[in-house]
Order: C-alpha cells, then structure tokens, then sequence
C-alpha cells in the first residue's frame, strides 16, 4: 500500500507540476494536459475532439466530431404531479433540430472553456465543428462542417462566468468571428472552416 501511495503521489506531482509549470513553455506539456483533460469529459453523445497547437503555442486548431443529428432525443418524457407513471409525448421535427443546434454549440463552449483554463498561454483558439452526412456523390459519408470560429482569450474573458445560466452557448458563438449557415430552426448548411495559420 505505501509503494502505491508513493507512487500516486509522484505521479499526482508530475501532473501538478506539468499543469502549473510545463503549460507556459512546453508544447508536450500543453497537448498532454488538454487531453487530459477532454478525456474526462463525459459527453451525453459520442464526441470527439482533436486539436493541433500553433507552431508558437499561442493559437490552437480544435475540430470536434459531433454526433449526428439523428442521435437527438425524439420524445418528451413527463412525470405528472398527480401520477407516478411516465408519460410522453413526441417532440416535432423542428423541436428536434433546435435541440441538436443547442447541443452542438453548447460542445463548443464546453471545448472552448477547457482550452482557455488548461492552456494559459493559448491566446486564440479556432473551434470547428463538423458531422458525418450522407454523399450522394459517392454513396459514402462525408464530413460536413457547422460551424467555425475564432475567439481570443480577450473576448472568451468577456463572458460573465458567475452568470453562465444567463448565457445561451449559439449566441455566445455568434459574438466571436463566426462562419456558420443556419436557419432560425436548426436547419444547418455547409461553410469552410477558419483554418490555422
């Protein structure tokens, strides 16, 4: 048990140095403790995130692979107050699209907040978001990007973080350089995501 603890300790200082020392100047130290952290990220929905630093570490390329819009729930439930039994009730076309776009944005904020508070070097971050749809060019899938953006840490700091409940993660996006083609709905279109430079 103590040649255990011993070495959790070490490992839990090499990790604590890592994350308050190494993601100033080490670009190693930087890739690890972001994934690390998106690792520990329990996402509702299969979701996965890959990031690319910029050759001075200042800026960063995220892209997320998001579920697809099918993975959405189609139905309502309810508990009555004067039942104990579930009831439910399907939830329209539109309904469902609009939980989809409120939950592929509310991954980006998510991303982009463990960005901003694991890598404090980081001064701008592009976050793309894209989903696997149908081509009927080829028969295959292809990826279809929804949205692109970027956002420095001087705008990220703009968020009144004490209120988060007051903010709604699609207009927080849309307050950043934003390419993104949707309807009022959730209806999304194709854009070409920012690429990093």
């Amino acid at each position: 048990w103590e040649w255990q603890k011993a070495d959790f300790d070490a490992r839990e200082f090499a990790r604590q140095k890592r994350e308050s020392e190494g993601v100033w100047q080490d670009p190693a130290a930087m890739e690890q403790t972001l994934a690390e952290r998106l690792a520990e990220i329990d996402w509702p929905r299969e979701t996965l995130v890959d990031f690319d630093l910029g050759e001075d570490a200042r800026t960063i390329a995220v892209d997320i692979d998001l579920p697809g819009e099918e993975e959405m729930p189609d139905r309502l439930w309810r508990l009555p107050a004067n039942r104990l039994r579930l009831s439910s009730r399907r939830l329209s076309t539109t309904r469902q699209r609009k939980l989809y776009r409120d939950h592929v944005h509310g991954i980006a904020f998510r991303v982009l907040g463990a960005v901003f508070a694991r890598l404090p070097r980081v001064e701008e971050a592009r976050i793309s978001g894209y989903r696997q749809v149908p081509d009927p060019a080829t028969g295959g899938e292809r990826d279809q990007y929804l949205f692109s953006a970027k956002v420095s840490r001087r705008q990220w700091e703009q968020i009144h973080f004490d209120r988060l409940d007051e903010v709604a993660p699609v207009q927080a996006l849309a307050a950043f350089t934003l390419r993104r083609d949707m309807t009022r709905t959730g209806i999304f279109r194709d854009i070409e995501p920012f690429k990093l430079i």
